[in-house]
């Protein structure tokens, strides 16, 4: 705040010690002041000599409110000059029109702002300066002084425009601080829980692998013990229908029958394990594979073992693909032998094999319109010994999807499928470079 020549006297009038002690303080380095805690020990100290330059008079004071001291001092000569600012807790327009209304000067609202009590309060320092200035002198002359009182106005409003805008910058300032600050204890908080994750999914990737591990060789020694208890069982149940079969009434043969029927079963889910338990551990030989050409030789393999039926094939040419030919070869197949599969109770099968865009990936599919299946159950498709149908609609073990899936997965791509019930279906696969 500019001074005046010995520096002006600020009177403080509030019945609450710590709002006296705080203007007290904001306003020490510029100006003398004196308190008073009421509305009558106001009054006695404007009319002190030296009079008051300036009163901060709160509104809401018990006995003898500011409204009324105000108004007791704007009707004495002595004291009506004296610029009062309402000191108040309150923002209600109504009020302040009250206030200036009854000779207020100003208002300043709590919580205090040090900047902006102090340029009210320079404010009507000067204004007063001026007005004195206005007062005729001796020999009857007015100093001039319009251009001043206009300098005046402008500065007090691109003050009161700085002063908003420093509160405004404050308040952003201090906003901006606050979220640093949550940001940065976040980001701490973020970056804890990540380590703690990564520790965890290491942890849980080496269980995982031990498990997998000692899942494929529990897998590779079963299949592999029991290979030879198998052969024994086949072998023996056809010595027995060759030397003994005429023999055999019709229940026995029935019996035997279906011993060899469930040897015969089990040696294929045998052999299918083993071949699910090889591809985890066979390490791969990537090569470019004419895709549609492996599909033609399954195709007329299909033909061959099935001389009766009719199925319109459509295999697309030029399709590739990067991978082991021969795992590549065990994918289609499975996926072939089933659309062959689940199409003979058709008279007019279709099996279509051929690459797209599904979703803006690049895809190989195989779609046939065969019998489908519930896409509710479609989670279970690639699942070990899982099947879609009942046992004795189609033939099978199970296995097939679940192997094609783990070959899929090894060279990086993926597998799904798209079907409704006797409405076929389209299985979708990706390698890193199918073309």
């Amino acid at each position: 705040m500019e001074a005046l020549p010995g520096r002006p006297r600020v009177l403080i009038v509030d019945d609450a010690p710590e709002n006296v002690q705080l203007l007290t303080e904001m306003l020490h380095d510029d100006c003398q002041t004196v308190s008073a805690s009421n509305g009558l020990q106001a009054i006695k100290l404007a009319n002190d000599d030296p009079a008051p330059d300036v009163i901060l008079l709160d509104i809401m004071m018990p006995g003898m409110n500011g409204y009324e001291v105000c108004t007791r001092l704007k009707a004495e000569p002595k004291t009506s000059a004296i610029p009062i600012i309402f000191v108040t807790a309150l923002t209600d327009k109504n009020e302040e029109h009250k206030g200036l209304e009854l000779g207020g000067a100003d208002f300043i609202t709590r919580p205090f702002n040090s900047r902006l009590v102090r340029t009210r309060i320079r404010y009507q320092l000067e204004i007063k300066r001026f007005r004195a200035l206005h007062e005729p002198v001796p020999g009857g002359k007015v100093l001039p002084h319009t251009t001043i009182q206009l300098e005046l106005a402008e500065r007090r409003r691109l003050d009161e425009e700085s002063a908003a805008l420093n509160l405004e910058l404050e308040a952003l300032l201090s906003a901006a601080r606050t979220e640093r600050d949550h940001l940065a204890r976040q980001h701490d908080e973020d970056l804890r829980q990540l380590e703690e994750l990564g520790r965890l999914c290491e942890r849980r990737t080496r269980d995982l692998g031990l498990v997998q591990r000692e899942l494929e060789s529990f897998s590779y020694s079963i299949s592999h013990d029991l290979r030879a208890p198998l052969r024994h069982l086949l072998g023996f149940s056809s010595a027995l229908v060759e030397d003994y079969g005429p023999q055999l009434d019709a229940t026995a043969q029935s019996y035997l029958g279906c011993i060899t029927k469930a040897g015969h079963r089990l040696e294929q889910q045998v052999e299918a394990l083993t071949l699910l338990s090889r591809i985890a551990r066979q390490p791969l030989n990537p090569v470019t594979v004419d895709l549609s050409r492996a599909v033609r030789e399954i195709a007329a393999g299909l033909a061959e073992r099935s001389p009766g039926r009719q199925v319109e094939w459509s295999i697309e040419e030029g399709v590739e693909g990067e991978g082991d030919g021969n795992l590549l070869k065990v994918v289609l197949e499975h996926l072939l032998g089933n659309a062959h599969k689940f199409t003979g109770k058709l008279s007019q099968a279709k099996i279509e094999f051929g690459r797209g865009v599904y979703q803006g990936r690049d895809v190989i599919f195989v779609r046939d319109n065969g019998a489908g299946f519930d896409m509710r159950f479609a989670e279970r498709l690639f699942g070990v010994f899982q099947r879609m149908h009942k046992e004795g609609e189609f033939e099978g073990i199970g296995i097939g999807l679940a192997t094609v899936q783990r070959i899929l997965h090894r060279h990086g791509g993926a597998i799904w499928a798209e079907a409704a019930v006797d409405g076929g279906a389209t299985f979708y696969f990706t390698l890193p470079t199918s073309g």
